[in-house]
């Protein structure tokens, strides 16, 4: 027999198990390392007062979602978020994990959060694709590079960039890119 307790807590299970599945499956889409979505993940869950189990496959996250004493428990596997790289998401998921840890954001308005950040643009891809460039140039230019090299290494990786783009673009799989 099923108290109401047990059914609250089976339903924030699942809500914090959803969340954390899609973050997860969201930061590995957009580029991040697996040790800083476990840590993340984790540090998330302890602040929610669960414990969370998770495996990263090649095209999913499976995780499960425990209740301190480990008795009760849900499980849910996402598919991972076909986004491209974006150190600019995986910055802002990243906060949002510190937030929720040092308890400025409750468990509602983190999810709300998240789907905040998935909807936000990304930063002009013309923009990228020039500072990138730029940012290359000045490397070079750091290694003792002359203003020859600067402007192959300008244009190389502005020819390469704008493949990377058209690519991902294309939905093509961002392990391939």
């Amino acid at each position: 027999m099923t108290n109401m307790s047990d059914i609250q807590l089976h339903g924030e299970l699942k809500e914090v198990c959803d969340f954390l599945a899609n973050y997860a499956a969201c930061m590995l889409g957009c580029g991040a390392t697996c040790i800083r979505i476990e840590k993340n993940v984790m540090r998330i869950a302890q602040a929610f007062d669960k414990q969370a189990d998770m495996v990263i496959l090649p095209s999913h996250v499976s995780l499960t979602v425990w209740d301190m004493e480990h008795t009760h428990s849900y499980h849910d596997t996402v598919k991972i978020y076909k986004m491209g790289i974006s150190l600019y998401m995986i910055t802002e998921l990243s906060r949002l994990s510190w937030q929720i840890a040092d308890g400025k954001v409750i468990r509602a308005e983190a999810i709300e959060r998240f789907y905040a950040i998935l909807a936000s643009k990304p930063i002009n891809r013309w923009v990228v694709l020039f500072l990138a460039s730029l940012a290359n140039m000045s490397f070079c230019r750091l290694f003792g590079g002359d203003a020859t090299s600067m402007l192959i290494v300008f244009v190389a990786t502005l020819a390469g960039f704008y493949l990377k783009q058209i690519l991902l673009a294309d939905k093509m799989d961002v392990r391939v890119v």
